[in-house]
């Protein structure tokens, strides 16, 4: 997040304090929050909001345990299985890339290699190989203790549910870098077009971490009139997706409300964010729980559209800090 972004998001705070009737002061360049109403001290650091019970946020920052808790609880869940680091693999009963090659084998090699605690789409692969796959375990366990492996499933779209006290009080989905056929240009050429039409920020956004994996073999290659190819598997707002608020009148929008509600209940934390995907081909389960942000992050709707929206959900979680 830039200085800009995090000196908006503050702005916003402060609006929203003045209107509960809260002082705020600021420590280390703004990135710790002091909420002071009758004698009482409340605090946030960064994104961390002092709502939560640490167990519960510890839960939802660790994707294996989030998984296991859903999964047991009856909550539709992507799939995430823990794998230690070599360094760390003899408290197991057998090594660390053993049981990677054999979940991998398990999924015809095709699957999505991260790392357990991590946010942002970052050292987020796709691999479909053993080479692939050695490739990304061999980075992410040289900076981490562990690596967290899913079956890759091709998804939709992925929505995000932001929930304060058990309520969804803001759902929107995310909209992958694409481009559109038109019959007569090559992928190539819809792809330079694209490229030329997006923002600076957009534009370096898109080739974080990017390896090209959706892209055609054949640049080539003539679109056909209506079809769209995607241009990145993922779907993190700060690798290049765009952000679309969802109406309540969007037939999806109570079923995504309803899977949000009951992951947090089942977790028992109060203001997060969850990240549900649609996946295709899937007709039992098709909406399943990402993840859960225990840190609830809003910069992507500081625009003048979205403010007051914004500056009233603040307030209401700065409110409930002192219920």
């Amino acid at each position: 997040m830039s200085e800009n972004s995090w000196r908006k998001i503050v702005s916003v705070i402060k609006e929203a304090s003045d209107r509960a009737g809260v002082n705020i002061s600021t420590l280390s360049q703004d990135w710790i929050i002091i909420f002071e109403k009758d004698g009482v001290k409340k605090f946030s650091i960064g994104n961390k909001w002092g709502l939560n019970c640490n167990s519960s946020a510890a839960i939802c920052n660790d994707k294996a345990a989030l998984y296991t808790v859903l999964n047991t609880m009856g909550v539709p869940a992507v799939e995430h299985t823990i794998f230690p680091s070599p360094k760390y693999a003899k408290v197991f009963d057998d090594t660390c890339w053993t049981m990677v090659s054999n979940y991998c084998e398990k999924h015809n090699w095709n699957v999505v290699v991260k790392p357990n605690r991590g946010s942002g789409g970052t050292s987020v692969f796709l691999t479909q190989d053993r080479y692939e796959l050695e490739t990304a375990v061999t980075q992410i366990v040289s900076e981490r203790r562990d690596v967290c492996l899913s079956p890759f499933q091709r998804i939709d779209t992925e929505y995000r549910v932001v929930m304060l006290n058990g309520t969804a009080r803001i759902i929107y989905g995310k909209t992958r870098p694409s481009i559109i056929g038109d019959g007569v240009s090559t992928v190539q050429q819809l792809i330079l077009k694209t490229l030329g039409d997006m923002t600076s920020r957009t534009f370096k956004l898109f080739f974080k971490e990017f390896d090209g994996k959706d892209f055609p073999e054949n640049l080539n290659t003539i679109l056909p009139e209506g079809e769209t190819q995607v241009l990145k598997f993922k779907h993190n707002l700060g690798q290049g997706s765009q952000p679309f608020l969802l109406s309540e009148e969007n037939e999806v929008y109570p079923l995504l409300q309803s899977i949000a509600e009951r992951a947090v209940e089942a977790v028992g934390i109060d203001f997060c964010s969850v990240d549900i995907v649609s996946i295709m081909d899937n007709e039992e389960e098709p909406l399943q729980v990402l993840e859960i942000n225990s840190g609830v992050m809003f910069n992507v709707f500081l625009t003048p559209e979205y403010r007051e929206m914004i500056v009233g959900l603040m307030q209401e979680a700065i409110e409930a800090m002192f219920e």
